[in-house]
């Protein structure tokens, strides 16, 4: 059917700091599935499953993927999110 997503676009995102947590959140889950994350930091993966918690405007901006994609916690996230 035209206009209907049924299959999302799977992405993944290599470098999940400012700018790739900041795509994260721009990301609309009907039409686009973070599946993969890399980053050599471990902060910056934990921030992409979690969200940036330095301030209201930060959390905003990078809501991190279990928030985004609506994952009730981090493990049912890390079955989908490699």
């Amino acid at each position: 059917q035209y206009g209907k997503v049924t299959d999302p676009v799977r992405v993944g995102v290599i470098g999940t700091g400012d700018e790739g947590n900041v795509l994260i959140g721009g990301c609309t889950p009907d039409y686009v599935r973070v599946v993969a994350i890399a980053d050599i930091r471990p902060s910056s993966i934990h921030r992409a499953f979690y969200g940036d918690w330095a301030s209201p405007a930060a959390m905003e901006a990078r809501p991190g993927l279990i928030k985004k994609q609506g994952y009730k916690d981090f493990a049912e996230a890390s079955k989908t999110v490699k």
